[in-house]
């Protein structure tokens, strides 16, 4: 009878062993399927994330070209008002020569006429004095 209470205990050890151990088993096949779940939505939440990535990527560099672009078209309309600046300077330059040798010019012409002028009064003295004389 002792015998056979130390069996019937070490079957029902046994058959709790066993139990557990299933237990357990269905407990890791549980937490096994959510792990992969968890991992599957890590998986769908790390592409999201990197798609999302390479968009801004994407559109940074968009952005990038079109300042380089912009630079570019500031650089040239900078180079085109600095060539104008220096046209008109020229220009302004030349201007002012073509005055000066205008105006230069316009006294020597006045000049000229005072000259011509006081040559015509003394041709005209000269004139009445021998209308004078006969």
């Amino acid at each position: 009878s002792v015998y056979s209470c130390t069996i019937q205990v070490e079957d029902d050890a046994q058959i709790d062993k066993q139990a557990a151990a299933e237990i357990v088993g269905n407990l890791v096949d549980r937490l096994m399927v959510s792990l992969e779940k968890v991992q599957d939505a890590c998986r769908a939440e790390v592409l999201r994330l990197l798609s999302t990535l390479r968009e801004r990527e994407d559109a940074i560099k968009d952005h990038q070209d079109r300042m380089k672009a912009e630079k570019t078209r500031a650089d040239s309309l900078a180079r085109v008002v600095n060539d104008g600046e220096e046209r008109a300077r020229r220009a302004e330059a030349g201007i002012s020569e073509v005055k000066a040798e205008c105006e230069r010019k316009i006294m020597e012409a006045q000049s000229l006429c005072d000259s011509k002028e006081a040559e015509i009064r003394r041709l005209e003295a000269l004139v009445d004095r021998a209308a004078a004389s006969t």
